[in-house]
C-alpha cells in the first residue's frame, strides 16, 4: 500500500493522471472478481475511492462521500461492479445446464423470493435489486443472454442515474454545505 501511495503523491499534478492511476492500479485490485462478492458490499468497497480522494487532496476524513463524488465528478465504484454482475450474469445464461456455475444459479434462483428480504448474501437477490434501481424489473424474468446484452447498458445508465441522483439528494438534504442548494 506504501509504494502505491508514492506513486500518487509524485510529481503528478493533475487530476486525470491521478484517476488514471487509480482506476488502472488500486480499482482493477480492488474489483477483481466483485463480480461475485461485491453486489453486496458496495458500502465498504466504496471506502476505496472516498479514502484516495481523501488522501489525494489532504481532505479531513469526515468529508462525505457524496460531495467527493459531485466535485470531482466520479461515479461510485458499485457502477463497476454492477457492470461486471450484469456481463457475468449475461454468461451464466450461455451456460450449459450441467455446469456448476449454471447448477448455483438455479439454486439461488429458487431460493430467492421477490418482495422478502430473506437473505442479503442471496446473489440474485442483490441483482434484483440492481434491477429495481435502475426501473428495468421487467428483465428479471428473461433468461436469454441475448435479450440481457442488449438490455446492459440502459440498465447500467439507468443505475448510474440513480446514484448521481442519490448523491444529489443528500447535498440537497445537507445542513453542512448549501453549495448544491437551489
Amino acid at each position: 500500500m506504501l509504494s502505491v501511495c508514492n506513486i500518487y503523491s509524485g510529481r503528478i499534478n493533475k487530476w486525470n493522471s491521478h484517476s488514471k492511476l487509480f482506476k488502472s492500479i488500486t480499482q482493477s485490485t480492488t474489483l477483481y472478481g466483485s463480480h461475485i462478492w461485491g453486489p453486496q458490499l458496495f458500502d465498504i468497497i466504496e471506502k476505496v475511492q472516498k479514502k484516495f480522494i481523501k488522501r489525494l487532496f489532504q481532505l479531513d476524513s469526515r468529508v462525505a462521500g457524496y460531495a467527493l463524488r459531485l466535485e470531482t465528478e466520479s461515479t461510485k465504484l458499485e457502477i463497476q461492479i454492477v457492470s461486471q454482475t450484469l456481463k457475468f450474469l449475461t454468461k451464466v445464461f450461455q451456460m450449459s445446464e450441467t455446469t456448476i456455475t449454471k447448477k448455483c444459479y438455479r439454486k439461488l434462483r429458487s431460493i430467492y423470493v421477490i418482495g422478502e428480504k430473506n437473505d442479503k448474501y442471496n446473489w440474485l437477490g442483490n441483482v434484483y435489486n440492481i434491477l429495481e434501481h435502475a426501473n428495468k424489473v421487467s428483465i428479471w424474468q428473461q433468461e436469454d443472454y441475448r435479450i440481457w446484452s442488449l438490455e446492459c447498458t440502459s440498465i447500467i445508465s439507468n443505475y448510474c442515474n440513480y446514484l448521481k441522483r442519490q448523491d444529489l439528494e443528500c447535498a440537497l438534504q445537507s445542513r453542512k454545505n448549501s453549495y448544491y442548494a437551489e
